[in-house]
């Protein structure tokens, strides 16, 4: 496995140690596992703004009536 370093400062690193602590964590697995989440927020954003982008482009969006009338119910 890889080693990464990160400088902190002294309160950043209690902090960190504190927190890893009262969540039963090393702090390698708390470092790993938000850096990991962050990264995943990110890219799901990133997605989300494509699809919408996408769906804004080319929408295909059926209004309440329109369904009504694409699924067979006539008033």
């Amino acid at each position: 496995m890889a080693l990464i370093n990160a400088r902190v400062s002294a309160s950043e690193e209690a902090l960190i140690r504190s927190y890893a602590e009262v969540k039963k964590l090393s702090v390698s697995s708390l470092i790993r596992t938000a850096v990991m989440r962050v990264i995943e927020e990110e890219i799901d954003i990133d997605l989300a703004q494509q699809a919408w982008a996408e769906h804004v482009e080319n929408d295909q969006s059926l209004d309440w009536e329109e369904t009504k009338r694409t699924m067979g119910f006539h008033p």
